[in-house]
């Protein structure tokens, strides 16, 4: 069942003379992932915005084409600075959490049952007393996802939720994101992640200057032309497609090839290594 319908939808900002989203044509399915990806400016967040029925009633501007979403009141959305979506009124993390569900008048025992388990889905658990503000970056960023977990989103989109975690936290998002899929959620994550997406992803979208520059499964957008040239990430298999043209390109006409040995040497090169694999 598609939850989000782009149909050759186009937005503008107020004010801009340009097109933000050119001619967008996709759908978000139930308990399905769909990333964004894109280099900055693409138009990721501004995706992030109509899907989540910000724009054009919140974000004002221009539209063309339409956009369907079966239920907005059942959506939420995660935006990348999380000190944005703290309420700033809570003297700690439990009565930030039951915030929500205190704007739809639910019975008190109900409401700190569902704040605790959210915490402890996004790893807070223990911290219910910690003022929201004294949390670290990547703290305060799981505090605002368990503020939307709480309110049991049908639709959740999710702007660059891992920017602030390291490397361990950021695969922990990810599992829960794909145990959420696995209870009929639909989830659109915007990501520079391609390592991520690939291994978590049904679909990959791939904007440029607000236009879809290709649709698909992770393996079939990551291995594109259009992604290898777009200087996104590296996936592994693009990272080695590069130092393979370029070892060729040191081997003499008529070698049948290189050595296990070069290669060796090149890889553990590391100022070749980072040249060739970004975004870590």
């Amino acid at each position: 069942m598609a939850l989000i319908t782009f149909n050759d939808y186009s937005f503008a900002y107020e004010g801009s003379s340009q097109w933000n989203l050119k001619e967008m044509n996709y759908t978000v399915e139930q308990g399905e992932i769909l990333s964004i990806m894109g280099c900055n400016g693409a138009g990721k967040t501004t995706s992030c915005l109509a899907a989540a029925g910000f724009i054009p009633s919140f974000y004002r501007g221009r539209t063309k084409g339409k956009l369907t979403i079966v239920n907005e009141t059942s959506s939420s959305l995660l935006l990348q600075n999380p000190a944005a979506q703290l309420t700033r009124m809570k003297e700690n993390v439990l009565e930030e959490v039951i915030f929500g569900l205190e704007n739809f008048s639910f019975p008190s025992c109900e409401m700190e049952n569902r704040a605790e388990e959210a915490l402890k889905q996004v790893g807070l658990q223990g911290m219910e007393k910690r003022a929201p503000l004294s949390l670290s970056g990547g703290e305060q960023q799981r505090l605002t996802l368990a503020s939307l977990l709480v309110l049991d989103p049908d639709i959740l989109i999710l702007d660059e939720p891992v920017s602030q975690l390291n490397p361990s936290s950021r695969l922990e998002f990810y599992e829960l994101f794909k145990a959420l899929k696995k209870s009929g959620k639909a989830l659109i994550i915007s990501s520079m992640d391609a390592h991520l997406s690939a291994e978590f992803s049904d679909k990959i979208l791939l904007l440029e200057e607000g236009k879809q520059r290709n649709l698909g499964s992770p393996e079939s957008v990551l291995n594109s032309k259009v992604f290898l040239n777009s200087g996104i990430s590296q996936t592994p298999f693009s990272d080695c497609q590069k130092a393979v043209k370029k070892l060729k390109g040191s081997v003499p006409p008529g070698t049948p090839g290189f050595s296990l040995d070069q290669a060796y040497d090149y890889f553990s090169d590391e100022a070749k290594r980072e040249t060739y694999v970004t975004g870590h």
